[in-house]
């Protein structure tokens, strides 16, 4: 499913109810990849054609879900939002800035997300997204999020964050 928003930068600030939101930093790497290990590759409730063993090796799984955290930390790490509680690493969320040619402001793709198990009670997804969208250096831009059918927590969170759903594709 698409949802598609026009959104501007935030201008009340935001903060994680426990620990704290910051921008991506080269000493979260190997959390991040164990966070996403747990989250994506090895998590038999989470439904992609990425994690699918008839299709992908567990090798492959994974190097293609660090690849969106490397193109993220490359082409745009103020978009890369690490959630840290003391030394551990219990979230992040990453966005790719995109030009677009049809605006004068850029599209930004949701990339990846994910939260440990025990903070997801916290709602911090959302949280983290407008963490990010206060600290941008854009001041509007075009928002995309496309969460899988199977992703019913991704879809719920667009939906109670008021996106707009502009097409789905089966």
């Amino acid at each position: 499913m698409e949802f598609i928003t026009h959104t501007q930068r935030g201008t009340d600030p935001v903060s994680a109810e426990v620990g704290l939101f910051r921008h991506y930093d080269r000493q979260d790497w190997d959390q991040l990849v164990a966070i996403t290990e747990s989250n994506f590759v090895d998590n038999p409730a989470f439904q992609s054609r990425y994690n699918n063993r008839w299709i992908y090796s567990r090798e492959e799984s994974l190097r293609y879900y660090l690849q969106w955290h490397h193109r993220v930390v490359e082409t745009c790490p103020d978009l890369f939002l690490s959630w840290v509680d003391g030394e551990k690493l219990v979230g992040f969320y990453s966005i790719m800035r995109q030009p677009d040619p049809e605006n004068s402001y850029p599209k930004y793709k949701v990339a990846l997300a994910a939260i440990d198990p025990d903070y997801r009670a916290l709602k911090g997804q959302n949280m983290m997204q407008a963490w990010l969208f206060h600290n941008t250096p854009d001041r509007e831009w075009t928002t995309v999020n496309s969460p899988q059918l199977t992703n019913t927590p991704g879809l719920k969170n667009n939906i109670r964050s008021g996106k707009n759903f502009v097409a789905i594709e089966v």
